[in-house]
């Protein structure tokens, strides 16, 4: 019986361990108002997980323009990003991205002394590079790679970017096709279906212990 319930234990842990692993894997964001930028984060402070994938609002004007190659949104690969560093204040800026890059003429030029009202989510910055690190292009998502680009170096960074689901100059909308993204923050090793499969191991082997006796009792002349 101690061993049965050792196995009935595991798999309880199993099973308790693929939910933690579902629920951290959020790609849906809940659809409330934005709040402002800076309620949640700070320049230079690393973005506590719990502030992650939260509708913010912010503005100021954009100061710099990258690509980003070979990146993953709505499911498509090798799709390359429009990033932008957005100023916020007289020393802080934080990356937005735009939507794609093959899309970047579609919309009105933006000069760089208008002011630019953007909403999005709060994704935290990746962390596996995706390309090349170039004066053009950003090899991943990531503030501190502003730091070796030139006239960025000096500002406040945020960490952390913005996934920008609305832009509007002036009061008026920035029509433009904006992305999806999942982002998975679990610190919870493996697949969902992995551990659900050993779920029903370890619970097999549970019931196969306690139909042993009987068995054992049934082979017995």
């Amino acid at each position: 019986m101690l061993v049965a319930g050792a196995f009935i234990g595991l798999g309880n842990w199993q099973l308790d361990r693929a939910r933690e692993l579902k629920n951290s894997t959020r790609t849906i964001i809940e659809l409330i108002a934005p709040v402002p930028l800076t309620t949640l984060v700070q320049p230079r402070v690393n973005i506590d997980s719990r502030n992650l994938l939260k509708n913010v609002s912010t503005q100021g004007h954009y100061i710099a323009t990258f690509k980003s190659d070979n990146q993953v949104s709505d499911g498509v690969a090798a799709t390359t990003w429009e990033v932008g560093v957005l100023q916020v204040d007289a020393k802080s800026a934080i990356l937005v991205v735009r939507g794609l890059w093959s899309e970047r003429l579609t919309e009105p030029q933006i000069a760089m002394s208008q002011n630019v009202s953007v909403t999005g989510v709060l994704q935290p910055s990746q962390s596996t590079d995706r390309g090349p690190n170039s004066a053009a292009n950003l090899a991943r998502v990531d503030s501190t790679l502003l730091l070796s680009k030139a006239g960025l170096a000096d500002f406040d960074l945020y960490d952390g970017f913005i996934l920008a689901n609305s832009e509007s100059v002036d009061g008026t909308k920035i029509d433009r096709t904006r992305l999806e993204i999942s982002v998975d923050n679990s610190k919870v090793p493996g697949y969902y279906w992995q551990h659900i499969s050993y779920v029903f191991i370890w619970w097999l082997m549970a019931a196969l212990v306690l139909y042993l006796p009987f068995y054992r009792r049934r082979v017995t002349p």
